[in-house]
């Protein structure tokens, strides 16, 4: 009998160990993620306050200095202007780009990434160092990259006003870069807009909860906005 005692004491304990670290899991998922404009983001995102279990591997927040949210995708940072948890996608920026179209170093987007563009995505491809100007004198920009001139940019065929290099004098390297065909768009019928405009816009992506990560669900609904002065 005091065996059986021993036994069913222990257990008690084990479940109030458990029940009391689910409550305490749950007491940490309910906190939410809020930086600068971006506020009181929940499931399947995690970062700041919210543990690691509490959302999906990828979609890990950052608040950076001056209040403003990032995402790492890869090797590449990203400013985060925009959340839309209903229809799960993001409005994203290279941090590599803003405010400098002309970085040192421009990396290649990850494949692997659980992201994909959205309809409204576009992509912009900036030509390096070609020994033959374009077609459109807007195309051609000056910028310099570790000495490499920075001669051209192309959206793609429909984009009439902007043309590729000869094919038959290559450029030495190409970069693509996804935007908003929105912005594509206005750029090409206000005169005033710069690429730069286009590429601080950044891309929207439809984001992939990882499977093998459970989250808990906030049911959020909101849409939220920052801007990309930083």
């Amino acid at each position: 009998m005091g065996v059986q005692v021993i036994q069913n004491v222990t257990i008690f304990f084990i479940l109030i160990r458990f029940y009391v670290g689910e409550g305490q899991r749950f007491s940490n998922c309910s906190r939410l993620f809020s930086c600068g404009d971006i506020r009181d983001i929940g499931s399947p995102f995690w970062g700041g306050d919210r543990p690691p279990e509490c959302g999906s591997r990828y979609l890990q927040l950052s608040c950076r200095r001056y209040n403003y949210t990032t995402i790492d995708i890869g090797e590449n940072a990203f400013l985060v202007a925009g959340i839309n948890i209903n229809n799960k996608t993001m409005t994203l920026a290279r941090m590599d780009l803003l405010n400098d179209v002309c970085p040192e170093d421009i990396n290649g987007w990850n494949s692997n990434s659980p992201f994909r563009y959205t309809p409204n995505v576009q992509n912009l491809t900036l030509f390096y160092n070609c020994s033959s100007p374009t077609t459109s004198n807007r195309s051609n920009f000056s910028c310099i990259i570790n000495g490499t001139n920075l001669v051209a940019v192309i959206a793609n065929e429909s984009f009439s006003d902007v043309q590729a290099p000869n094919r038959r004098s290559p450029c030495e390297l190409t970069v693509t870069i996804p935007v908003l065909q929105s912005a594509l768009e206005e750029y090409r019928r206000n005169t005033t807009r710069t690429l730069q405009d286009v590429v601080n816009e950044g891309f929207e992506v439809k984001y992939q909860i990882d499977a093998g990560r459970s989250s808990r669900s906030d049911n959020q609904t909101q849409t939220v906005f920052a801007s990309f002065v930083i």
